[in-house]
């Protein structure tokens, strides 16, 4: 079927392609994986918490998704993954200034989505997400231009309620995620679809 629609060269190509952006990826559970386009972030932005992640033990991966096709809106722009709790626990400090590093390259930046025959620029979307476990995970989205002071304060407060929500006991299989966003004052998490 796909002989007829690309030549053998460009499937190959294409897997080849595929394989190269796979594998920058973690190999262990003990990681951070950022997942970013390469023209709103540099790979040395990244990678210059290698060495300091690596004597704690923890891989750091990363993905460039140009050239990927996402068909969900939602999705964020940018977004570090933490595969592990234990990784806060550990590392908390460089991990954290590895994602207010992240979130400063990106601050101020736009970028153009396209759907269909409609194209609008919007804000960069950024996104921490926290593996809690196999089934629980806390994401936390930051959108919009926040000042250096709220974005210290908000990302400082990220080990602590994940710690939190890896202790706490599901209330359902809806409860298995926490979604998170800035408050009006830009300095506090406020959860989303919170159930009263």
């Amino acid at each position: 079927m796909f002989g007829e629609i690309y030549s053998e060269e460009e499937i190959i190509a294409k897997v080849n392609w595929l394989l190269d952006k796979h594998e920058s990826l973690p190999k262990s559970k003990d990681s951070i994986t950022v997942r970013y386009y390469d023209f709103l972030i540099d790979f040395e932005d990244i990678e210059v918490f290698r060495q300091g992640l690596s004597e704690k033990k923890i891989e750091l991966g990363h993905y460039n998704k140009s050239g990927d096709i996402y068909n969900a809106l939602e999705l964020p722009d940018v977004s570090v993954i933490i595969n592990n709790p234990i990784v806060l626990g550990v590392a908390a400090n460089i991990a954290t200034e590895l994602i207010k590093t992240i979130y400063r390259k990106i601050k101020g930046k736009k970028i153009k989505s396209i759907r269909g025959q409609n194209e609008k620029v919007k804000d960069v979307s950024f996104e921490v997400e926290i593996k809690e476990s196999k089934n629980k995970k806390s994401q936390f989205r930051i959108k919009g231009e926040l000042t250096d002071e709220q974005i210290d304060k908000l990302i400082d407060k990220i080990p602590e309620i994940s710690a939190n929500n890896v202790e706490r006991e599901p209330e359902g299989l809806h409860d298995l995620s926490k979604r998170y966003s800035a408050n009006i004052d830009k300095t506090e998490w406020e959860e989303l679809d919170q159930r009263s």
